[in-house]
């Protein structure tokens, strides 16, 4: 009640533990009724032994079944949710990027945690990787904020959507040309996000064929190519012959 009460709107309630109790150990129903009483518009997770608002898979992306409701997943940068000075095995800005554009390819979201010190401070390896995800973002951000997953496929990386456009992210460098299939849109441009050049490009069916491009790629971590479409992306339904 205090929680709810003293500090002022509040939109998530992200509960953990549950295990090994049962919800009515918690007294959930109760619970959770008294807090959207006072925060009507707040969401719950699914750990109080309730379903809750959003489902919450922990250090892993379920790519191969994704949940057909909303869903975080919650992953930490190294093997440690609190801080702990021996664990070196902290991911790379290239991972962790991978895993936030997969994530938002199938529809969730990403609560990537910080373990801070006894003093507060976030350890100088998080520091690192989140200034290189930020520097990342900031050019690339427009492909994450707001967009889901597009109904294309390639063979570099995911590829998300936000109105009329897509984006494709290649997160394997491929050479000189990408294929993108199952486009049931026209393409009208093609561009590099980060800087507006534009990509050469042809479309045979729902085909795309993006081409010209660098030996190496431009960004050392993920290449945004943005694909401009005639409308929301539409796929191309494959029957057996």
């Amino acid at each position: 009640e205090e929680l709810c009460s003293n500090y002022g709107r509040i939109d998530v309630l992200w509960f953990d533990g549950a295990w090994p109790y049962k919800p009515e150990d918690w007294r959930a129903e109760e619970l959770l009724t008294k807090v959207r009483k006072l925060q009507p518009q707040i969401i719950v997770n699914n750990r109080t032994g309730l379903p809750g608002d959003f489902e919450t898979p922990e250090q892993h992306v379920p790519w191969w079944s994704p949940p057909k409701r909303p869903w975080e997943t919650c992953m930490t940068m190294n093997d440690s949710w609190g801080y702990f000075e021996g664990d070196r095995n902290w991911k790379t800005p290239r991972q962790v990027i991978a895993t936030l554009v997969t994530v938002v390819s199938l529809g969730g979201n990403l609560l990537l945690n910080v373990g801070p010190r006894g003093d507060g401070a976030f350890p100088p390896e998080a520091v690192e990787l989140l200034s290189h995800i930020g520097r990342w973002m900031r050019s690339n951000g427009e492909s994450i904020y707001g967009a889901s997953g597009a109904p294309f496929t390639t063979t570099v990386g995911p590829i998300t959507a936000k109105g009329n456009k897509a984006y494709v992210h290649a997160l394997r460098w491929p050479g000189k040309a990408i294929t993108v299939a199952g486009v049931g849109n026209t393409v009208s441009g093609a561009y590099l996000l980060a800087t507006g050049e534009e990509v050469r490009f042809r479309q045979e069916g729902d085909r795309v064929f993006l081409e010209g491009l660098p030996a190496t790629p431009p960004d050392p971590y993920d290449t945004v190519i943005v694909l401009e479409l005639d409308g929301p992306p539409r796929g191309v339904e494959y029957k057996p012959r």
